[in-house]
């Protein structure tokens, strides 16, 4: 059942990804609609753990945050950064013997696609979506980013 206040929020989360030049590499996955908002599960590790990081410099506020790990993954500076202060920046790679931990922020459409520009989607990093599972023992699935 579809009310007109979700097919005004479907439309919302289209104008906004056509407006981005690039919008196939942010583009939000689709969500469920049964009583919940659109929302956009992104694995946070790196610099976007801290909570400051995202409301102050990034002016996100996610709508919930859990603690999950990324089986098989790893965490690797092998984005090469822009100077001696920064040398490189995080990335999540495959890697059978590991796992990554780190933050589920559960964003709005709009906060995911401004993350996504202020990380470089799609030059620098691509999201892709990945099998996390929460420090709670429950399975989730969310978007990370890998460098490109």
């Amino acid at each position: 059942m579809t009310t007109s206040r979700s097919r005004v929020h479907v439309r919302s989360i289209v104008l906004l990804c056509s407006l981005a030049k690039f919008a196939h590499a942010a583009r939000p996955p689709p969500s469920v609609l049964h009583g919940a908002p659109f929302a956009v599960p992104y694995f946070a590790f790196g610099a976007n753990l801290d909570a400051k990081t995202l409301r102050k410099r990034r002016r996100i506020v996610p709508l919930a945050t859990h603690r999950a790990v990324a089986p098989q993954h790893r965490l690797a500076f092998s984005l090469r950064g822009f100077s001696e202060a920064e040398p490189a920046f995080a990335s999540l790679e495959p890697d059978a013997t590991s796992e990554c931990h780190g933050l589920v922020h559960t964003l709005r459409p709009a906060d995911w696609l401004r993350l996504c520009a202020s990380e470089g989607v799609p030059f620098a990093y691509t999201a892709v979506p990945g099998r996390l599972e929460r420090y709670d023992g429950g399975a989730l699935h969310a978007r990370p980013l890998a460098a490109t």
